[in-house]
């Protein structure tokens, strides 16, 4: 077409500093002449009056027969439109409009393609659409259903990118979603992703599906300011990288029930209006679904894990963790509990026989106390959160991590001796265990008895014994097999009553070794016999 004849449409401003670069991006179709309307003189592909007569499918379609590339900016496509006539090798399709359903399923798009700011008015269907290299939907809106189950995003085959569109692709991720508002569902199910994706700033304004989505290695999902207006579902979402929910909004459920997210999650700052569901439907699939999940300053209020792995989920600074729903979950067994958070190991520098340790888990700048004081809280809420369901067994464990973490965050020695902690679990765990205090009433009671025997005791009565008996010493040898066992039996009698508080013996010790045995007895005795009989009670009462 001529200079007094050329289409007037110009790409937007926007789409040409943001994406595309200064450039003169006007129509510029050769051999198509330009219509006056209303609006101003346009080429037939890009009238924006739907209802223009100069706008027939037919001569629509005959014109975009005639094209020799894949330029389709600004296009408005008409109601009936088959895109079977369209070329998909690095094919642009930048603020253009599909007026009806758009059906691009089972099409196979080469190369970068672009549907920045594009609109779609009845709803699009990419259903089994295979992409190769960058993927921009960025501010795209789609006021229909929009169908994307079993598509597929892949790396580039055969050729390169150029220059541009490298840096185009680090910039905005190789599959952009950016600001895109989907009006009605959306369906990812089943899809593939091969190349990082951004959803940044999208809105979901319907339900949000992603079940059986698979991401690749390397292949991160950036879900930044996300806003889900209903449900959203991760139902066995596949992820070997990372995920990123910072700052997202879920008004209604959302479930990521049988996800397997083998890369770190991390959910930071978001806010979930109903439950957020993790989990599988038995306990047995626990192992075979790992869940690595950072939550970062969240309100865990309405977040529910049943038969969900937690050994690699870590909370860092959550709230309300005593009313999140935790049913038949699998923690880490380690320092002989059963219950022990992944945040504790990364604190304390272990490394957990199924991986690396959760980057991020410690923040390094912070000072060491406040990192421990952190994860002793989060032990705090689980150990209420039990105590609130009646389940004292496991509350029983998350008590004896937060008394743990109380404990190692102190100096060395004061944390092994010199400290009420280091005491507390060293005679009783933390008044948790009641066979404990036993183990040390027996020590002291043959404590006792070797001191007694071997410095020797002072008979009250030794015409009892006989005259020429006044102080016992036990030497093998010296004497006959049954005066040794006589005096031994008479030491561990002696034990006993001091443990006992019977006073029953008829003895006392000779040497102040003896005499300092006993004191010790008499103090420490009441002590472990009552932190046993508590813990029994504990146990008895739960």
């Amino acid at each position: 077409m001529g200079s007094d004849e050329r289409c007037t449409y110009q790409l937007p401003e926007q789409l040409r500093d943001e994406r595309l670069g200064q450039q003169d991006w006007s129509c510029k179709e050769r051999g198509v002449s330009a219509v006056s309307t209303k609006h101003g003189r346009y080429c037939i592909f890009h009238i924006p009056d739907p209802n223009s007569r100069e706008k027939e499918l037919g001569s629509f379609t005959d014109a975009i027969q005639s094209k020799c590339d894949s330029n389709y900016r600004g296009y408005v496509f008409p109601t009936g439109f088959i895109a079977s006539h369209l070329q998909f090798e690095r094919a642009d399709f930048s603020d253009a409009r599909f007026l009806g359903y758009a059906d691009f399923s089972e099409r196979t798009f080469e190369g970068s393609t672009h549907f920045r700011g594009v609109t779609f008015d009845r709803g699009a269907n990419f259903e089994g659409a295979t992409f190769y290299g960058n993927v921009d939907f960025a501010s795209a809106s789609f006021n229909g259903e929009v169908n994307l189950r079993n598509a597929s995003f892949l790396r580039l085959r055969q050729r390169e990118e150029t220059s541009h569109e490298v840096d185009n692709a680090l910039m905005f991720g190789a599959e952009n979603f950016y600001a895109a508002r989907f009006e009605c569902g959306a369906d990812f199910s089943n899809s593939k992703f091969e190349n990082t994706s951004g959803f940044s700033g999208a809105t979901f304004s319907g339900d949000a599906v992603f079940s059986q989505t698979v991401f690749h290695e390397g292949a991160k999902a950036d879900f930044t300011g996300t806003t889900f207006g209903k449900y959203c579902y991760f139902i066995g979402t596949h992820s070997r990288s990372e995920i990123t929910f910072f700052e997202c909004v879920f008004h209604e459920e959302v479930v990521f029930r049988g996800a397997a997210f083998e890369g770190l999650t991390g959910i930071h700052a978001s806010t979930f209006g109903r439950a957020a569901r993790f989990g599988n439907h038995s306990l047995q699939d626990c192992n075979g679904r790992r869940l690595k999940v950072r939550f970062v300053e969240m309100d865990m209020e309405r977040v529910a894990f049943r038969y969900a792995s937690l050994r690699e989920v870590t909370f860092y600074d959550c709230s309300n963790l005593d009313k999140t729903e935790i049913f038949a979950c699998l923690w880490n067994k380690a320092f002989n509990r059963q219950r022990v958070l992944y945040g504790e190991l990364a604190l304390r520098g272990c490394k957990p026989k199924w991986g690396a340790r959760v980057p991020g888990v410690v923040n390094y700048t912070r000072p060491p106390d406040e990192e421990w004081q952190r994860v002793e809280n989060t032990y705090r809420d689980l150990r209420r959160n039990f105590e609130g369901r009646r389940d004292y067994a496991g509350a029983s464990e998350f008590y004896v991590g937060e008394m743990e973490l109380r404990r190692i965050k102190k100096p060395v020695f004061q944390r092994e001796v010199l400290s009420l902690e280091a005491l507390y679990f060293h005679l009783s765990e933390y008044g948790e265990n009641w066979w404990k205090p036993l183990i040390w009433l027996s020590v002291l009671l043959l404590l006792g008895t070797t001191v007694y025997t071997g410095w020797g005791l002072r008979l009250d009565n030794p015409e009892f014994f006989g005259e020429s008996v006044i102080r016992i010493y036990w030497q093998p040898g010296a004497a006959s097999p049954a005066n040794d066992l006589k005096m031994l039996g008479l030491a561990f009698l002696h034990s006993l009553s001091a443990l006992s508080f019977l006073r029953a013996s008829v003895a006392e010790p000779l040497h102040w070794t003896g005499q300092f045995t006993a004191i010790l007895q008499l103090l420490l005795s009441p002590i472990l016999i009552t932190l046993s009989l508590l813990a029994i009670r504990r146990k008895l009462k739960r």
